[in-house]
């Protein structure tokens, strides 16, 4: 077991060339609670009209946006933010542009992903190194016969990828290397040598030159970041999960080496991360420190490089597949039209939310502030004299009936790089819609929703005692009262 192990750390170790931090003491385990397996074993028998809706079979699609329920005004918009294909020179098991073998199998293995998932929005984020070297900037938006370039003021902002299924992802162009600028719209510099410097610079001058490409700037990998930087800087967003971490705990590591060595024994390959998702306590309390300063927004990071594992799993696919890794967390944005100027506005603004859409897609989520003047949205201020109460809509489970016990909302304040409970779970059956006017003083809130995903046990098998508990299935942005 322990030459198996080490194998698998080192071909993780593979993913990304970024830094991270230890995988010790990463779990934010205070802002969950489990399930007991006794509760979990006596609610495995026949589903009746009353209980909850059971999978009796995974769906490695998800449902379009379209069918989700509206927020107010705001369309919902699924966006994956940080991912690399063959313009980073780790990608793609190392067959990159760079390296003069550039595959493209795991270029249209990406498109594919995109459109079976249904996304609307995808951020790359290759490294800068052939990206860098690219003098035909459209060539990265990864165009193929049958797409539509986005064109908005006379800039190409995207591309909109035609899918056989109806979807119509639309492809924008960043790079992730001390920082990440996505949706960037040309590079920073048409001198070669400088742009390289800029892509590889973090301080404020770098900042501001891709912001001059229309960028939005982001940090990946927050945990290896000091919080003087994060909260002195004026970067737009900040990292909040990146698998990565929790994949090299121990139990990321041996679910792992259980798909890849038996994998007839285990349930669906994308269900594994269940086994190893947990708030990761390195990369959210850099948030913490940061947004209790200055407004930053919080996103959630695939980090996907196809790189990891060329071993086909039990559903056909590479256990490290741009389908699989996409399909398990989602940014939500709250857009008011379906284009790239919209969608990084959101991000920058911080009209968005974290899913981790593994455990079931959310309909019906919101959370804002209602004030004498009007709503305040996630990400915006509100004057404490001005302020009336918080409103919390709970979402259902797409596509799952009777899971309402199973859903609940909690509203915190950040304070101190930690969580000052304002109100404890309240689950989904007692209230739909939670107002909250006492208790609210000057500082930073936010809102998690808890899902004990019930409505998969049958589809986990007989590890549903192990992977079926309460994890934080939403994270809101912020919202600050002054």
């Amino acid at each position: 077991m322990k030459k198996q192990l080490s194998v698998v750390v080192s071909l993780l170790i593979l993913i990304s060339c970024s830094d991270s931090s230890s995988s010790k003491d990463v779990f934010l385990s205070d802002a969950t609670g489990d399930v007991s397996a006794a509760d979990v074993v006596a609610d495995t028998g026949e589903t009746t009209d009353n209980s909850v809706t059971m999978l009796t079979e995974w769906d490695p699609a998800l449902p379009g946006t379209e069918n989700l329920e509206k927020t107010r005004d705001y369309l919902v918009a699924r966006a994956i933010i940080h991912a690399h294909s063959i313009y980073s020179h780790d990608g793609c098991d190392g067959n990159s542009v760079e390296n003069g073998n550039p595959e493209e199998n795991c270029v249209l293995q990406l498109r594919d992903a995109i459109c079976k998932l249904n996304l609307n929005a995808l951020f790359m984020t290759d490294h800068a190194g052939s990206l860098a070297d690219e003098e035909d900037f459209p060539k990265l938006y990864y165009p193929r016969e049958g797409d539509t370039p986005i064109i908005e003021n006379e800039i190409q902002t995207g591309n909109k990828l035609n899918c056989s299924n109806g979807a119509r992802p639309i492809i924008m162009v960043g790079s992730e290397n001390d920082i990440m600028p996505i949706g960037i719209t040309a590079h920073p510099s048409q001198d070669i040598t400088e742009r390289k410097k800029i892509y590889d610079s973090v301080d404020e001058s770098a900042i501001e030159a891709f912001r001059k490409v229309n960028g939005v700037v982001c940090t990946a990998h927050s945990e290896g970041k000091e919080d003087d930087y994060l909260i002195n800087s004026t970067l737009d967003c900040i990292e909040i999960y990146n698998f990565h971490v929790s994949i090299l705990s121990s139990s990321g590591l041996v679910v792992l080496t259980d798909y890849m060595n038996q994998p007839e024994k285990m349930p669906h390959p994308d269900l594994s991360f269940l086994a190893f998702y947990e708030p990761l306590k390195s990369q959210l309390t850099k948030w913490y420190a940061a947004v209790e300063k200055r407004d930053v927004s919080a996103f959630v990071g695939t980090d996907i490089h196809r790189n990891v594992v060329t071993k086909i799993v039990g559903d056909g696919e590479r256990l490290d597949s741009y389908r699989r890794f996409m399909r398990w967390f989602s940014n939500f944005l709250l857009v008011k039209e379906h284009k790239p100027t919209e969608y990084k506005s959101a991000v920058k603004d911080g009209r968005l939310y974290v899913v981790a859409e593994g455990l079931g897609t959310p309909s019906g989520f919101d959370f804002y502030a209602e004030t004498k003047s009007g709503i305040v949205e996630m990400g915006k201020r509100v004057k404490k004299a001005d302020f009336n109460k918080f409103v919390i809509k709970l979402p259902e489970v797409y596509g799952i009936k009777n899971a309402d016990t199973y859903i609940k909302a909690r509203l915190f304040k950040i304070q101190g790089k930690s969580e000052t409970e304002i109100l404890s779970p309240v689950a989904r059956s007692d209230k739909k819609i939670i107002e909250v006017s006492d208790g609210i003083d000057e500082g930073v809130y936010a809102v998690q929703i808890l899902l004990t995903p019930m409505h998969l046990k049958r589809v986990c098998k007989r590890y549903a005692s192990d992977y079926i508990k309460e994890f934080v299935w939403i994270y809101s942005n912020a919202i600050r009262v002054e």
